[in-house]
This record gives C-alpha cells, structure tokens and sequence, in this order.
C-alpha cells in the first residue's frame, strides 16, 4: 500500500511538472504585412522584401507561416511572447518574369487562426 501511495504522489508530481513545463499559448489579437517596395520596373531578378507583425494580447506561444498568391508555402515559425504586445516578422521573394502580380501574407496556425492583409506587389521586368 505504501508503494502505491508513493507512485500516485510520484505520477501526480511529474504530471503537475510536465503541465508547468508545457508553454502557454497566447491570443492573436491582430497580424499586417507590408511589401518593400510594392512595384519594381528594371532589372531581374529582383528581391521584394515583406515585413509582418503579429498582436498577441497575452504571453505564450504563437504558431504561423507566410503564405503567398503562387501557392507556396514558407515552414510554420514559432514566436514567443513575454506578455501583451507586437513582434515583428520578415521574409523575402525573389521573381525574374517578365511580369508578375502577387502577395504575401501571414497565416496563424495557433493558438487561433488569424489571416492578415494581402501586400501585393508588381513586378515588370526590362
């Protein structure tokens, strides 16, 4: 009987454990994008660059991934929150067609799901 006492104490302790190890997910309250700059004519291949922000109004743990209007995408990111507040976020596309609309957005996947704007862009290359 001692031992099984012992072992519920012992299991309750590791499981409180592992829930306090565990992360806190915090609450997406808002996500935008913005492209750098939006149209480009001149030379290929050329680079636009994306800037995001993600609103959490909590601390924890915020799942998400640049999605974008060829179909692609980017890996699913992790950021951490320390409280309430607003990250910043980039990424890059680099096209060398000769014409090219497009845009880029952040998807959150967790906690919630969240979708920003769509930057869109124009590419014509001479």
């Amino acid at each position: 009987m001692l031992n099984s006492v012992l072992l519920r104490k012992t299991f309750l302790g590791l499981t409180l454990a592992a829930l306090a190890a565990s992360p806190s997910y915090a609450t997406v309250v808002g996500a935008g994008v913005s492209v750098m700059p939006s149209f480009h004519t001149g030379a290929c291949p050329f680079t636009f660059k994306f800037v995001g922000k993600i609103e959490s109004d909590t601390g924890g743990v915020v799942r998400y991934r640049w999605i974008r209007s060829d179909g692609a995408t980017a890996p699913i990111q992790r950021l951490e929150f320390r409280g309430p507040g607003t990250r910043m976020v980039d990424t890059t596309w680099e096209l060398s067609p000769a014409h090219f609309r497009g845009w880029e957005a952040i998807r959150v996947l967790s906690p919630n799901s969240y979708e920003s704007n769509k930057a869109t862009f124009e590419l014509t290359c001479k």
